[in-house]
């Protein structure tokens, strides 16, 4: 998997994309679990701050307040980035709907005045899109979902434990000097 090939980067490749103070989205393998560090290995991406996929992830309207995405070159990793944009979409998509679910379930109305896309459209005698179905207050829900979307894709890694062969955590790696409380 797209996943698997980027976890098996040599680690000074996937260090090059380590989140930080000023970037809380890439890659990172120094996450603390009650004052002790993990055993994980993550990547963190989110949703442009354009809301464009197209656009450079460093690009200046990519910015959010928590940084922009970091993904290896397309020379390392050539499907990487289009594999995971295509899994945050769909996984959107299913937000989306169960969001909508949710709403409706609790019983409330939302309208929307938004036009149809070309494969979507439904009009009335006149040849105008029909305002107020189920579907275009769909549509409605899932721009404003979507322009206030936040969500990231989180996929981690938990490196295989071998016994005499793979080194533990350092227990005392944590963020109070080595101290448990």
């Amino acid at each position: 998997s797209e996943s698997q090939r980027f976890f098996d980067l040599p680690r000074n490749e996937k260090l090059a994309l380590k989140r930080d103070s000023r970037n809380a989205r890439g890659y990172f393998d120094d996450e603390l679990t009650k004052q002790r560090r993990d055993w994980k290995e993550a990547i963190d991406i989110g949703m442009p701050g354009s809301r464009n996929w197209s656009m450079r992830d460093d690009d200046e309207s990519n910015a959010c307040l928590d940084g922009f995405n970091r993904f290896p070159s397309d020379d390392l990793l050539p499907n990487y980035r289009q594999t995971v944009v295509k899994y945050f979409s769909a996984c959107q998509d299913l937000s989306d709907r169960i969001a909508i679910l949710m709403v409706k379930g609790l019983g409330v109305r939302a309208e929307s005045k938004l036009e149809y896309t070309d494969d979507e459209k439904k009009s009335g005698d006149d040849g105008t899109a029909q305002e107020g179905d189920a579907k275009d207050q769909d549509a409605g829900m899932i721009a404003t979902l979507r322009e206030q979307h936040t969500s990231y894709l989180r996929t981690n890694f938990y490196p295989p434990y071998i016994p005499g062969e793979t080194p533990l955590p350092d227990p005392g790696a944590t963020n109070n000097g080595g101290k448990d409380e």
